[in-house]
Formats: structure tokens, sequence, C-alpha cells
């Protein structure tokens, strides 16, 4: 024992330093595992269980796509999934009455199952060619729950002066 008594006060200013050095130590991996505990862990949690069962696959965007292309308004289109999220990006000719436009979503629910509708929150954001043009953009968004698409519609106001 006293010999370690001597080792102790002899290097006493080591051992200050050990301390400190394991009490930081301590400090910092409390601080990161506070911090960045859910590193790893997938995005959605388990909001995706049972994705694999209705999965939408790149044949069924393409089909989505191509019979969207195949409408004379239709100018382009592009459809992607983030999550349990299908969106569609519909670019129309210009001239095209936002009426007709909305028409187009329903080719969208035609092309995917009920068991992707059911799982799916479709989200269609219609957009025209050309100039600023009150009701463009539009975006429509059809929960797994509802029945129709609900729209929210841009407008442009001149400012008086």
């Amino acid at each position: 024992m006293d010999k370690i008594k001597k080792i102790l006060k002899d290097n006493k200013y080591t051992v200050i330093g050990l301390l400190i050095f394991i009490v930081v130590a301590l400090i910092i991996s409390f601080l990161y595992n506070l911090l960045f505990s859910g590193a790893g862990n997938p995005v959605y949690g388990n909001r995706l269980d049972g994705i694999e069962n209705v999965e939408i696959t790149k044949e069924d965007k393409e089909k989505i796509v191509n019979t969207l292309k195949d409408n004379k308004i239709v100018m382009e289109a592009s459809c992607d999934i983030k999550g349990k999220i299908l969106n569609v990006i519909i670019k129309v000719n210009k001239d095209t009455k936002l009426t007709d436009a909305k028409k187009l979503t329903s080719i969208i629910t035609e092309q995917i199952s009920k068991e992707q509708k059911e799982f799916y929150d479709i989200q269609v954001f219609l957009d025209i060619d050309g100039e600023e043009i009150d009701g463009y953009p539009t975006i429509g968004y059809l929960g797994k729950n509802a029945k129709d698409f609900k729209y929210t519609t841009a407008s442009y106001e001149k400012d008086e002066e």
C-alpha cells in the first residue's frame, strides 16, 4: 500500500491528468449518445412496415408516366416515391384549363391497385408551360384514406399602383 501511495505522490499531475481525461471522455460520450442516438436507424422508423407487399415498382411508375404522356395536353411527366408518398409532376401545354389538368389525376389512380391506394398518399404537382397563369402551379393531394383529391392553387395578383 505504501508503494502505491509513493507512486501516486510522485506522479500526482499524471494521475490528475488521467482523471480529467476520463471525466471529459465520459461527458463527450454521454453528449454524443444524447445528440446522435438515432444515427443509423431508418429515417421512417417502422412506418414503412409492409411496403414490400404493396410496393410501387419501377414498371408501375413508368406505366403511370407513359399513360400521362399519351394524353395530348401533357408535355412532361415524372414520378417518384418518398417513403409512403407517390409524387407525380405533370407539366401541361399552355392554354390548358385547370379543370382539364385536374382530370389527369384519375389516370394516376387507375394505374395503381386498390391496395397501393390504401397504403400510399399521392401528391400531384400540376404546372403549365409558359408564364405565370392563375391557378398554376397547383398541388393535388390524395390521402390514403381519402376518396377525392384536395387541391391548393397559386394565384397571382397584380399590385395596385
